[in-house]
């Protein structure tokens, strides 16, 4: 599973490149304004969690929540 995960998250961080150029072209900002912000290498993660549907009000899960993140895709 390495593998495709690799090749997802790198598949992942050009998509948010490509994106970040086009909102600085699209704000008629320079082309690397945003992409320079995050330097050569960003700091990402990928988590692969799975919580089973329950109707239970209290204890583990993902509760509705916002990422502080420039992206999240």
């Amino acid at each position: 599973m390495q593998g495709a995960v690799s090749e997802f998250m790198a598949g992942m961080l050009n998509m948010s490149r490509y994106l970040l150029t086009g909102f600085a072209v699209g704000l008629g900002l320079p082309r690397d304004f945003f992409i320079d912000s995050f330097g050569p290498e960003p700091i990402y993660s990928f988590r692969s969690l799975r919580y089973p549907e329950t109707q239970q009000k209290e204890g583990w899960g993902v509760a509705p929540h916002t990422d502080k993140r420039c992206l999240f895709l």
